[in-house]
């Protein structure tokens, strides 16, 4: 039996106190695993090794979506789980803080259990009292925590290392416990429910334990967030001369539980027109003036005032804010601006986000207060004077390119999204934001207010009440998605038509593509779909719609996408009343189906939910260019009139 334990490169220490635990239970043949730290995450390579997150998830304490710390750590112990096939060796696997909780580590019981088991735990956080016991030294284990310690099979690693489960990550000790079918959240999460499940056992009592309930895998170091352990107050500024001018920002904070604080309210603004040029710089003396009655411990947020929206709670962003491990972190964004000059003065880093933006930032009073000593006019450009504060490295100052707290929409429109759980999300670094800053031109500000109507909206899930599905979401603006086909459905689909042959474009067809019609592929198929959708979403959608008629469904038909036929479908409406998209498959690369006007695309929207948006007008889309594998998709088209045909 092998043993693997999982260590940050950073962390020298605790490198060092792991090796000395395997001295202590005397085992002399491991190895470390490299962590993958969440910092430092590139989600373009997530995807190009066939997986991804889990767009849904949202933590069931403190209803967020994923962190880059819990995407780090899954993939650190997917590692391990592939070492483990491909060696196929039954082997131990540690986190990095542990400690031997118990006299005795006994490697030969737990090699001898993993041949009837296919996971041991050897440390565990009880979430429930479902646990049965065995005999003296073991129980069944229930709802668990923690993935500091566990043994684990070869057909334990397999069952682990599923594709559909890599494709829909959600944090390791969670997906234990699915995986073991004791999870709470199996009927919220029901791409888990079929995969085979593991044959799980528990030590009663814990062999080793964690030296704190949380690794900090894929996080920053815990030490750099006690220095804030004593602050008082956290307070958000802003300037608006127009109140009226920032009330999303202002509304937006309020959802969260925030209250803004406008500074500049009636006064005449002397910071120049900033949309023609550099200026801000009354920002700055603003700030300045009131951070003299603000005491120096409080932790002090500053955001831009009409082109910014708040979306998440205080405690969230105090905790992210912390894990930086800096006195004060700006936004960052793609461009250099205003003095591009300035450009090779900046550190590179792993994403396009290497230069300060001034419209978000959070930090200590203390050292805020010491960074506006500086002469800087009215009229002068506040960035600018920023970016000189940051390259002369006189302060503690971290950039966010990861958009983990601020993003800007400058030069990044195209690789943000609204999820269904109402988060900002960008595809690029993998991050959720909670603050959006509409900075840039005019497509960026088009882009902005798309994005923020659905955030105030508004991105609101729309109740229904189905037999099967249970939602209807706003993904974009007239964009819908519902539940419409299971994975296994869509894998049935795509055989079908393969079986049957016939890929073909319609005649006198405007734009061509590779089709078969569901019609005269199977009727009875066809039929069962039109009930499917008639029955439980068409009255959804009239609501949605209004005043809206529903005359039936004019078609139904698959389309295929290859390299040696056709790669893409140029930009289009749709003959129809309102039309559905859904993807039968995931393994390609590239072939999104993208709407420039909305700023969407269905790239991490998954398989079997179906889209649906106005067909004539307002929505054109085009399916961009084909990269790799085939793509397949289900298109529906509904009647504009009675006779539609």
């Amino acid at each position: 039996m092998k043993h693997y334990y999982i260590n940050l490169a950073r962390r020298e220490d605790r490198k060092l106190n792991t090796e000395e635990l395997f001295s202590q239970i005397g085992v002399t043949d491991y190895q470390r695993i490299d962590a993958v730290d969440g910092a430092l995450i590139d989600y373009e390579k997530i995807l190009a090794n066939n997986m991804d997150v889990c767009q849904s998830w949202l933590d069931p304490l403190e209803q967020r979506p994923l962190t880059p710390g819990e995407v780090g750590c899954m993939l650190s112990h997917i590692i391990a789980w592939n070492q483990i096939v491909k060696t196929n060796t039954p082997a131990v696997i540690l986190e990095d803080d542990l400690f031997l909780a118990k006299e005795r580590y006994n490697e030969k019981q737990i090699e001898e259990k993993l041949n009837d088991f296919d996971l041991v735990y050897l440390s565990k956080w009880n979430m429930d009292m479902e646990m049965v016991g065995l005999d003296d030294l073991f129980e069944h284990p229930g709802y668990c925590y923690w993935t500091a310690a566990y043994a684990l099979s070869v057909e334990g690693a397999k069952k682990l290392l599923n594709e559909t489960a890599l494709k829909n990550m959600i944090p390791a000790d969670e997906y234990l416990p699915m995986m073991l079918g004791k999870s709470p959240l199996a009927e919220t999460y029901p791409q888990f429910n079929d995969l085979p499940k593991l044959k799980g056992l528990a030590y009663k009592e814990n062999v080793l334990h964690p030296h704190a309930r949380e690794t900090d895998i894929g996080k920053t170091d815990t030490e750099n967030q006690d220095r804030f352990k004593d602050w008082k107050e956290f307070k958000v500024l802003s300037v608006a001369t127009v109140s009226a001018k920032a009330d999303d920002l202002v509304n937006s904070a309020r959802t969260h539980g925030i209250n803004v604080e406008l500074l500049g309210i009636g006064e005449t603004w002397q910071g120049g027109v900033m949309a023609d040029g550099p200026g801000g710089g009354h920002k700055v003396h603003y700030l300045r003036s009131r951070l003299r009655n603000i005491d120096d411990n409080d932790i002090i947020m500053f955001v831009d005032g009409y082109d910014v929206v708040i979306n998440d709670d205080a405690e969230s962003l105090i905790s992210r804010f912390k894990q930086f491990g800096a006195d004060v972190v700006f936004g960052a964004e793609p461009p250099c601006w205003p003095d591009p000059s300035m450009a090779d003065q900046f550190p590179q880093v792993h994403t396009r986000n290497r230069f300060l933006n001034s419209g978000g930032f959070i930090g200590r009073a203390s050292v805020i207060k010491e960074m506006l000593r500086g002469d800087i006019g009215k009229g002068d450009d506040d960035q600018l004077y920023y970016q000189q504060i940051f390259l002369s490295k006189k302060f503690n100052i971290k950039l966010d390119v990861e958009n983990y707290i601020f993003q800007c929409v400058s030069q990044t429109a195209n690789a943000l999204s609204v999820t269904t759980n109402n988060q900002i999300y960008n595809r690029e670094t993998g991050c959720y934001s909670c603050v959006l800053h509409g900075n840039g031109g005019d497509d960026d500000k088009k882009a902005y207010r798309s994005l923020v109507n659905q955030l105030l909206n508004k991105g609101s899930v729309i109740p229904v009440n189905l037999s099967k599905y249970n939602k209807i979401w706003t993904v974009a603006d007239d964009i819908v998605a519902f539940e419409y086909m299971t994975p296994q459905m869509c894998d049935d689909l795509i055989g079908a038509c393969d079986d049957a042959g016939g890929w073909a474009p319609r005649p006198d067809d405007a734009y061509p593509a590779q089709e078969i019609r569901i019609d005269t592929l199977c009727p009875s198929l066809y039929k069962e779909m039109e009930t499917r959708l008639t029955k439980n979403i068409w009255p959804q959608l009239q609501a949605y719609w209004p005043p809206m008629s529903m005359y039936g469904i004019r078609d139904f038909f698959a389309m295929r996408y290859s390299l040696d036929t056709q790669t893409e479908l140029a930009l289009h409406n749709d003959a129809s009343m309102v039309s559905g998209s859904l993807k039968l498959n995931e393994d390609y690369q590239g072939a999104e189906l993208t709407f420039p006007r909305q700023h969407f695309t269905n790239r991490h929207i998954p398989r079997g939910l179906m889209l649906m948006w106005p067909g004539q007008v307002t929505h054109p889309h085009v399916c961009e260019p084909l990269e790799e594998g085939v793509k397949y998709s289900l298109t529906l088209w509904t009647k504009r009139f009675t006779q539609d045909t």
